[in-house]
């Protein structure tokens, strides 16, 4: 009797209880986020912050986040500039500076240009949450699940990150989310981590395009998993659609608003269509911008957590334990203290010596600047007394002319290289560095960057 009554008790459970039933350790919380979480969001701030006022924030952050806080400032004044640089580029994707605009007027030190910053802080400090509420939902013990999240939050790469205002910690933040909601997909069928799945690699499309690769991969693992699932038809095909949904609705807003604003659907992807330096511009967006070195560290704490909170056995867990540990130490605290300094290219380098040169040699006389660039060359002009800037993202030669008729105008071009690739006058015209167009007669040039005086065949060019 006590048999029958013990199938009888079996039988009756749904789905959804046995499949945590057969969980193991890995339990499901009423709260994913508790207090410890909450603790570990605020100290990570705190480290991001004290780690930004050491390094001089904000004379010390990226090129991306000044170039972010600009876009946001220009997009929020209504200028047709803000509302290119906010859609018209895979090397700065929408996301990021969408953030950041809810911050870009507030007064320092909480919006202007550390709008970028407390975006990547809070982004940050939701990443180490994140870990360790993954691996105690696992069962990971108490000393390797803070271990881990403590290598994480001090390590040089995440602070050096979080401080400047760049935007890798958005992919490991997707990485990671990514990787454990997959995880949880496949242990417990339940479609609600799918769904959220697809939310966080549709959203990563639009901070990071190179999210591509890990929505490929994870399509293919639930793909993988549906084929060998006796499952009805109309299942399969309603749990494709939930995750595919996402990632296409991205898509298509971004589509739409380069369509809207730009008059082209698929502005944003010129670059990886040009036939000059097409591959140097596949290579750059899709492997060196990207960080996925630390990235795939933090899938590996995923994995092995899932399986030490499984482990059988004290030496087990322990070795599993230290598992989850080891990816952080290795690929978080391995560029040392180096990791803290921003990240140069020799344009960035010369910089500020060419805008000292063209002060002390041209002025007064107009600088003409396309692309993203302009806004560094900006940043080091000031008040722009010596020297006054004209700055667009589209370089359309005819209105440039126009509107420094009766000028002295200079070009300064960028060494294509790296994210310069990307600048709308490389696109536009592949030889702008090395040879002159009609309007143009060479000036002089630096080791990285070149300056064309503009010339006309009227009387505005006579002086």
């Amino acid at each position: 009797m006590a048999q029958g009554a013990k199938v009888v008790a079996t039988e009756g459970r749904t789905p959804a209880d046995q499949s945590k039933a057969d969980s193991g350790t890995m339990r499901e919380p009423q709260r994913a986020f508790g207090r410890t979480e909450a603790a570990i969001f605020l100290v990570a701030l705190s480290l991001a912050a004290g780690a930004a006022w050491y390094l001089g924030f904000p004379a010390m952050r990226s090129r991306e986040a000044n170039v972010r806080a600009s876009v946001a400032d220009d997009l929020l004044a209504g200028l047709s500039r803000g509302r290119q640089g906010f859609i018209g580029s895979l090397a700065y994707p929408p996301f990021p500076t969408l953030v950041a605009v809810a911050l870009v007027k507030l007064p320092p030190p909480l919006g202007g240009p550390w709008a970028a910053f407390w975006t990547q802080a809070m982004l940050g400090a939701f990443l180490a949450a994140s870990v360790s509420a993954w691996l105690r939902i696992c069962g990971v013990g108490a000393t390797a699940r803070l271990g881990a999240v403590l290598l994480l939050v001090a390590s040089p790469v995440f602070l050096g990150w979080v401080s400047r205002g760049a935007s890798e910690v958005c992919l490991l933040l997707v990485a990671f989310a990514g990787c454990s909601l997959l995880l949880h997909w496949l242990r417990t069928g339940h479609l609600r981590a799918l769904a959220y799945l697809a939310i966080a690699l549709g959203t990563g499309l639009a901070a990071w395009p190179q999210t591509l690769a890990l929505l490929t991969v994870a399509f293919a693992v639930v793909v993988f998993r549906l084929a060998r699932a006796a499952r009805p038809r109309h299942h399969l095909e309603a749990t494709v659609i939930v995750f595919l949904a996402p990632a296409v609705y991205i898509a298509a807003l971004w589509t739409a608003a380069n369509w809207l604003i730009m008059g082209e659907p698929f502005f944003f992807l010129r670059g990886l269509g040009s036939a000059q330096g097409a591959g140097e511009r596949w290579r750059t967006i899709c492997a060196e911008a990207a960080p996925w070195g630390p990235a795939l560290a933090l899938c590996a704490v995923a994995i092995v957590g899932r399986f030490a909170g499984a482990a059988k056995g004290r030496r087990s867990r322990v070795l599993l334990g230290l598992g989850t540990i080891a990816p952080c130490a290795i690929f978080f605290w391995l560029e040392g203290a180096n990791a803290l300094l921003p990240p140069h290219t020799p344009s960035d380098d010369e910089l500020p010596s060419v805008i000292a040169d063209c002060e002390r040699n041209l002025s007064p006389a107009v600088l003409v600047v396309s692309g993203y660039r302009g806004y560094d060359v900006s940043r080091l002009l000031g008040d722009g007394q010596r020297i006054s800037l004209y700055h667009t993202l589209s370089f359309y030669p005819s209105d440039m002319l126009s509107k420094t008729r009766g000028m002295r105008a200079y070009l300064l071009v960028p060494e294509p290289r790296g994210m310069d690739l990307w600048e709308d006058m490389h696109l536009r015209y592949p030889r702008i560095y090395e040879e002159p167009m009609p309007f143009t007669v060479y000036e002089r040039s630096w080791k990285h960057w070149r300056l064309w005086r503009i010339v006309r065949l009227d009387r505005s060019d006579r002086r």
